[in-house]
Order: C-alpha cells, then structure tokens, then sequence
C-alpha cells in the first residue's frame, strides 16, 4: 500500500511538473469577413446535359489573376429549387475565395414520375469537364484563376444527400486527400 501511494504522489507531482514546463500557444484571431469584396457571376450551358449553370467567382483588387488560384465548390439544388434561389449563398461562398457553380439539373425521377429540378451524382464529372473548358476560354471570366485539382460539394436537402452518394470515378478525385460534408436538414 505504501508503494502505491508513492506512486500515486510522484504521478501527482509529475502531472503538477510537466505543464508548468510546456509553452502556451496563443490563439490567431479570427475575421469572420469574407476575404474578397466583391465578386462576379455569368451563366453557361453545361455541354454533357444542356443543363444551365451559374458561376460565381471572387473578384481580386489585383488585376493580375495569375496569382490567385480558387477551388471550385458545386452547390448541389434541392429538389425543384432553382439556382436562383442559392444566389445570394452562391456569392457569400465566392467572395471566401471560391469558384462556385450552381446547376439546374432538370430530368425526370422514374421513381415518382415527375420531370423537374433534381440534382444526380453525374453532375460532378459534368461539372468539372465544363469548368476545365470555361477556364481555357480567352473570354472566360475564370480563364486562369480555377484550380480543378480541388472540389467542395455544397447541397441543399436533396443536394446534400446527393452529395453523399458521389462516388469519384475520375483519377483526379479517386484519392481525395480529404473529405468533409455538412448536413443540412432546414
């Protein structure tokens, strides 16, 4: 019993040492601000599914665009919701510093047998294939500033779990370095 109980005061003691030792790290503060003020938006025509898309895109101080190089988020609509809806969201997420795409995604869902605007797991490799376009285009107003190698899923309802269903056929997303998703049931 004696043993224990000088194990139990040199532990104690060892617990009161060690921290007395350590550095304190201090917190960065946070800006919740957007990072850019302002931002831009075109619409497209996604080539694979005729379906339109909006493009939201952070616009930089700095006219050179070659510095700057933004991920693409994919606002995944909830069922027959248009993207007009997510428009004030859409533009929130771009001025974060991203280049974000909202579909209209029109077709028909056999299962309850009704055409209208419901999103499927075939417009991520959509997407991407068009935006590699967009960003080749000498008129495209995200010519040189999107970089495809990084994909956020963003989706509303049916989006969001649309969202979970990808499966990433594409070599550059098999592997992602990194998964993250949000639910919101609202």
């Amino acid at each position: 019993m004696a043993k224990l109980q000088a194990l139990s005061t040199a532990s104690a003691i060892a617990v009161l040492v060690i921290p007395s030792t350590m550095q304190t790290a201090t917190a960065a503060s946070f800006n919740p601000a957007p990072v850019y003020q302002d931002f831009g938006k075109y619409s497209t025509t996604i080539s694979k599914n005729n379906d339109l898309a909006d493009i939201y895109f952070p616009k930089t101080k700095n006219s050179d665009s070659k510095n700057n190089s933004f991920p693409v988020a994919l606002l995944l609509q909830g069922a027959n919701v248009d993207k007009s809806s997510y428009s004030q969201y859409a533009s929130i997420v771009a001025r974060y510093g991203f280049v974000v795409v909202v579909p209209n995604r029109k077709r028909k869902v056999e299962r309850i047998g009704s055409t209208g605007l419901f999103t499927d797991t075939s417009q991520v490799e959509n997407i991407l294939a068009q935006i590699e376009t967009e960003k080749s285009k000498t008129n495209s107003p995200i010519k040189g500033i999107v970089d495809t190698d990084k994909l956020a899923l963003l989706g509303h309802s049916l989006g969001g779990e649309t969202s979970w269903g990808c499966r990433f056929p594409s070599p550059k997303l098999a592997n992602p370095k990194g998964l993250c998703w949000t639910i919101c049931n609202c």
